[in-house]
């Protein structure tokens, strides 16, 4: 019986992956034969998933379009990784979504094994910031679900850790083994960072956590040291203004400030009422191209750029430009 579940559980996985899948190579991914196919097609039915088949040669099956959706299935890391996306949106800035996010929070967290609850749970109580927008330098579940756990039960954690490369180089990033007494993680802009003291620098270390490989929670506890600073967030910001240059930019919108903020997702944006309807934002950005999305954000009409964002803003529409003959035509234009 447990077999059948498990191979129940694998098919559902399948028919979620694919838009369709051809019967005899449905059957061939799970190592048994069509007429068992068949008769886990009807199982799942039974259960409440809605699923198309089509005979003939071409014959195969499809979840359902528009059909009503049964209990979804996730792996553990895939559901920590949902847990953390959910929290993010229902700490944003529009309300709209964050309501439905926290009921669908509830509803997911409800359903959970409670290994992976307390996973999810803990996330919150070792993390520090609001959540990162966009990122493509985002950790996975599985590195944030150890580094987080590490911090909770204070063992020291272990891992691989690529440091800075030159961008013009061909060559990986050399990697060190760290062995850290974990603190902390924060969200800051689009990244994760973990706060420790560092065994082999006897200091406390900031490091990126979507730089870390191969994590391993030791079974050694450790004593908390004294903080380096009251305030864990600002004392990381401050590290990494050091490490890398930030700009200072701002400009005029011509709306409210009602409409504009919750069109800025950024962690780092001062908003000033300059009349009714016209707003001065100002924020600290580590790529002035993140700045010119939140221009393009907005989309209300922008004023007194900086001169840094300004001269930015032109050298990429003059780019854009130079494109526009190799780019297809719109496709309402005839």
């Amino acid at each position: 019986m447990a077999a059948t579940t498990t191979r129940m559980l694998q098919l559902l996985s399948l028919l979620q992956l694919h838009s369709y899948w051809h019967g005899p190579e449905l059957a061939e991914r799970l190592g048994v034969s069509e007429r068992t196919l068949r008769r886990d097609i009807d199982r799942l039915r039974g259960l409440g998933y809605a699923i198309d088949s089509v005979r003939g040669v071409d014959g195969g099956y499809q979840m359902a379009v528009g059909g009503r959706i049964a209990p979804l299935t996730f792996a553990h890391d895939e559901a920590v990784a949902l847990a953390i996306g959910l929290r993010d949106v229902a700490h944003g800035s529009d309300p709209s979504t964050a309501e439905a996010s926290l009921r669908a929070l509830a509803k997911l967290t409800a359903t959970l094994p409670k290994t992976v609850r307390e996973q999810i749970d803990l996330m919150a109580h070792v993390t520090e910031g609001p959540g990162p927008r966009m990122s493509a330098d985002q950790p996975t579940a599985h590195v944030l679900g150890l580094v987080a756990q590490a911090c909770r039960d204070g063992v020291r954690l272990r891992f691989d850790y690529s440091t800075h490369r030159d961008p013009r180089s061909v060559d990986p990033a050399p990697l060190s083994e760290r062995e850290v007494e974990p603190y902390r993680l924060v969200q800051r802009g689009r990244r994760w960072y973990l706060l420790a003291f560092d065994m082999g620098r006897d200091d406390w270390r900031t490091f990126r956590v979507d730089r870390m490989t191969s994590p391993v929670c030791t079974r050694q506890t450790f004593a908390v040291r004294e903080l380096p600073a009251t305030n864990v967030a600002e004392y990381i910001a401050d590290r990494l203004r050091g490490l890398r240059p930030e700009y200072r930019v701002w400009f005029t919108v011509e709306a409210a400030r009602s409409v504009v903020a919750p069109l800025l997702h950024h962690n780092d944006v001062t908003l000033t009422d300059l009349s009714d309807d016209r707003t001065r934002v100002a924020m600290t950005v580590e790529d002035l191209d993140w700045a010119m999305i939140s221009l393009l954000r907005v989309g209300h009409p922008v004023s007194d750029l900086s001169p840094e964002l300004a001269l930015h803003v032109a050298n990429r529409s003059a780019l854009l430009q130079s494109m526009s003959p190799q780019l297809p035509p719109h496709p309402n234009e005839s």
